[in-house]
């Protein structure tokens, strides 16, 4: 078993020497065709600035009405994959909702920080000028927990034996973003003393031999500060929000052949540790802060079965919170506003247009996952039976 450290082998420079106007035309050139193919007003906004031409990647989200979701969707991923360009640009899918979810997104996304850039209105300028949505804390705690986890998961890419120099500073870049909006919420903020733009300076001007190594040095900073800041936000949040007592310290993530580990004494215990090296030899060990796992919970308290699979950990039973015992800050209008979301792709048979905790699926397509994690729990309480390990 190997522990994830963010750390890849090796690092194949892939950045091309591009200009904002590569961009700009590719960007005219989606939104022309795709609103050529669709038969209603579409709303573009985009997400973020274009600072680096060459790393930088297309982010955008488009409104369309509720009757033309599903075309949008399919004639959008058509467009991107018709031309090379575009799939440059577009490193992930564009966020596409309907107009009948804006109230909903905006308990699940940051959508305020989107820029408004063609079509006959702005969309959520009228939403927020209207008073539609009023922003509060418990929605960015947990758009936070959603964000965080699914990053974490995401940037495990990082520790592939061979990774592109474009996706490894995208995903340090989120790693840091990560940590940045993590610090936001202490009480007492921890200074920032990393930046995206004066890394990616310091790593692209670097001769080519110094390169992986400069890399490799900001990936472990970038952890140790992400991992400081949540490890106050943890202690902040146990005092407040939920029990610790209450929460296992390992969980099976079976469908990315992961061990969530929330504590990191768990290794120190050398029975233990045999034993799971014996049962999940092909999985891999990652760091995961309890307030992730907390909230989560809270999540899967709220949800109904149908949308999320219970976290299974390692004694092998599932866990069970009641929605009133487990809550960051007050989640139930998240939960609320991310179950009509996942009720409506599930209807129309859509991916859902947002990153999801842990970057978890629906349960249904999990399930057979679940069973596989059992039946490796079965094979580690046996083996820690045999071995009379006292699990905590």
């Amino acid at each position: 078993m190997k522990i994830i450290n963010y750390q890849p082998k090796e690092i194949v420079f892939d950045i091309p020497t591009l200009d904002v106007s590569f961009y700009e035309t590719g960007l005219a050139k989606f939104i022309k065709t795709l609103s050529s193919r669709i038969g209603c007003n579409l709303f573009f906004y985009k997400f973020g600035k274009l600072r680096n031409p060459g790393i930088s990647d297309l982010d955008l989200l488009i409104i369309t009405s509720d009757q033309y979701l599903v075309r949008t969707i399919e004639e959008s991923g058509k467009v991107i994959s018709s031309c090379e360009s575009l799939q440059f640009l577009f490193v992930h899918p564009p966020v596409i909702i309907s107009e009948s979810l804006i109230s909903s997104s905006l308990k699940v996304h940051t959508l305020s920080k989107c820029t408004f850039i063609s079509g006959a209105c702005d969309k959520l300028s009228e939403y927020f000028r209207e008073r539609k949505y009023k922003s509060c804390f418990s929605h960015t705690t947990m758009q936070h927990v959603a964000w965080n986890s699914f990053m974490r998961i995401a940037a495990s890419d990082l520790d592939n034996s061979k990774i592109g120099m474009r996706r490894a500073l995208a995903l340090m870049h989120n790693l840091l973003e990560s940590a940045i909006r993590s610090n936001q919420f202490l009480l007492h903020k921890l200074p920032v003393l990393l930046d995206t733009e004066s890394i990616r300076r310091t790593i692209l001007s670097s001769r080519e031999e110094e390169r992986i190594a400069l890399v490799r040095d900001y990936i472990n900073k970038i952890i140790s500060f992400l991992n400081e800041v949540d490890m106050h936000l943890c202690n902040q949040l146990r005092r407040t929000c939920y029990h610790s007592d209450s929460l296992p310290s390992i969980y099976i993530y079976s469908k990315a052949k992961l061990l969530l580990y929330t504590d990191k004494s768990v290794f120190k215990k050398s029975d233990c540790k045999v034993g799971m090296l014996n049962c999940f030899s092909d999985y891999k060990a990652l760091f995961i802060p309890q307030y992730l796992i907390a909230g989560y919970q809270a999540i899967l308290a709220s949800c109904s079965r149908t949308h999320f699979p219970q976290l299974v950990y390692l004694k092998g039973e599932r866990i069970r919170i009641d929605s009133n015992d487990l809550m960051l800050i007050d989640s139930k209008e998240y939960c609320s506003a991310l179950r009509q979301i996942l009720d409506s792709t599930k209807k129309r048979t859509t991916p859902s247009p947002f990153p999801l905790p842990f970057g978890m699926s629906r349960l249904e397509s999990s399930l057979k996952h679940t069973v596989k994690a059992n039946q490796r729990i079965l094979a580690f309480r046996l083996h820690s039976i045999s071995h009379k390990v006292l699990l905590t």
